[in-house]
């Protein structure tokens, strides 16, 4: 009786725990029967709030007009399980990518009796933290309460034998549906055995991520030899004699499997103790996940990155990001020296930044985020920065706004130069085309009256001309209308 309730303590704390799984029953119509912590966690809903609420709550008004949960219920019942991926929905109304388990859930005649469902939420792939806590204490409470009712009446009436064997035999089916759940989870999860640290129990997703099977009573250590030296040991021993969970993120880990020949791997790794009713370590569990394509994935953003600044540094551009609505500004140190900041002086939010805006051009520079902001996406102006020095300097910032699906402005990304340069030689050229222009403007009016008098003067010569006589005029005549007698 002892090792069964001790069983099913473990199989049920091990599913109320798990944080980044929600695991929940539905009953035969899909109504929502148990609620773990993992689904809180995911979808927002407390168990008194969702339970005995059908479970196409979760999903959109296209596939419930559709028919998608009925569906899945029906390929679950007539297949004894069904997996899809797609989008499901939160108490608050956002949504995530969600892979998706439902399994029938059959009696010992094959009747159906409910369905159990795991929903693993793919959109973050955060680390699996140890989990396994709330239920476990709510049913060594109902346990140890049943217990202690059956041990004080067996003495007295010899009929609540057949309650005691009723009690039993509930639980029992309650642990072979936690052992159901437990080795149909998509997270990878083995038990080792205290002392030795055999394999006790390996789920389908372990032996597939690891690569080895027939691993029951076989000693990790010997299963793994090559993880001696990578501290892999070190943290389980520890585990057993202090019996305090091991977290680690993203773990270089290098093993010999049939997927990877000594190939790094990263992991996302929980080793929590578990304890037996006098709180003795009884074995440890393995939580693992394979999160290497997700590093591998960010180093080569953090390449990418790392080029891209290289290649603003070396133009003399300087990158900022605004988050939103918080304002709080990240800066490179190139464009805090456009602004006249030294690296060393601490600017945390766009409204310090602009302090260094030249009073004049303030409210431009509001005005034309805000119209960023409010639709245009876009982000290019100049203005002018003064300098501790007093120096006035132009700048050019170019950039665009960021937002989530539903058109909140997450934040806002650019890149920033010196345009004092081009501003002077712009400057420079407007003068020397106002030069030109009045250059132009003098002279024209300096040769306007010259010519007006010598075109008067060959009108009066032309006048002066008899055309009868077809004869030039005497020169005296000429003399004197020219005016040189």
């Amino acid at each position: 009786m002892a090792n069964f309730e001790a069983s099913e303590e473990r199989f049920k704390w091990m599913v109320e725990g798990i944080k980044d799984y929600a695991i929940f029953m539905l009953d035969p119509n899909g109504y929502v029967a148990t609620w773990n912590e993992g689904a809180r966690r995911f979808k927002g809903y407390e168990a008194e709030e969702i339970i005995g609420r059908h479970f196409s709550t979760f999903y959109s008004e296209k596939d419930k007009r559709d028919g998608k949960p009925e569906f899945e219920l029906k390929e679950a019942t007539a297949r004894g399980s069904f997996e899809d991926e797609g989008w499901r929905y939160r108490k608050d109304g956002t949504q995530f990518w969600a892979n998706v388990m439902i399994t029938a859930v059959l009696d010992r005649s094959g009747k159906l009796i409910a369905f159990s469902k795991v929903t693993r939420d793919l959109t973050e792939r955060k680390n699996h933290e140890n989990a396994l806590r709330d239920m476990n204490a709510s049913l060594e409470k109902r346990v140890a309460e049943r217990t202690l009712e059956l041990e004080a009446m067996v003495a007295e009436r010899e009929g609540l034998i057949a309650a005691a064997n009723q009690s039993r035999a509930e639980a029992e089916l309650a642990r072979k549906k936690l052992h159901s759940l437990f080795m149909q989870a998509p997270i990878p999860i083995a038990i080792l055995q205290v002392p030795g640290l055999a394999y006790s129990l390996t789920n389908h997703a372990y032996t597939e991520l690891v690569g080895k099977t027939n691993l029951l009573g076989k000693a990790f250590h010997d299963v793994f030899p090559e993880l001696s030296g990578q501290g892999i040991f070190e943290v389980l021993h520890d585990v057993v004699l202090t019996g305090e969970t091991y977290t680690g993120r993203e773990i270089p880990v290098r093993i010999n499997s049939a997927h990877w020949e000594g190939e790094v791997r990263y992991f996302n790794l929980i080793f929590p103790a578990v304890r037996r009713s006098d709180h003795s370590i009884e074995a440890v569990m393995l939580f693992a996940n394979d999160v290497t394509a997700e590093v591998e994935a960010r180093h080569k953003v953090e390449e990418a990155e790392a080029q891209v600044k290289l290649a603003l540094s070396s133009a003399n551009m300087g990158a900022w990001n605004v988050s939103m609505p918080s304002r709080v500004l990240d800066m490179d140190d190139t464009g805090l020296r456009i602004f006249g900041i030294k690296p060393s002086e601490k600017v945390q939010t766009l409204d310090e930044l602009y302090l260094r805006v030249n009073p004049d051009d303030l409210e431009f520079v509001n005005s034309d985020l805000n119209t960023s902001i409010s639709g245009s996406d876009q982000v290019n102006r100049s203005y002018r920065v003064l300098w501790p020095d007093g120096s006035t300097h132009w700048v050019q910032s170019q950039g665009r706004v960021i937002r989530s699906l539903d058109g909140t402005v997450l934040r806002i990304t650019g890149t920033i130069f010196d345009a004092t340069e081009k501003r002077n030689a712009e400057e420079q050229l407007r003068r020397a085309v106002e030069a030109r222009d009045e250059f132009l403007s003098i002279a024209s009016h300096e040769l306007k009256t010259p010519i007006t008098s010598l075109k008067l003067q060959l009108q009066m010569t032309q006048r002066a001309v008899d055309p009868a006589l077809n004869k030039a005029p005497a020169p005296e005549k000429l003399e004197r209308v020219l005016g040189i007698a």
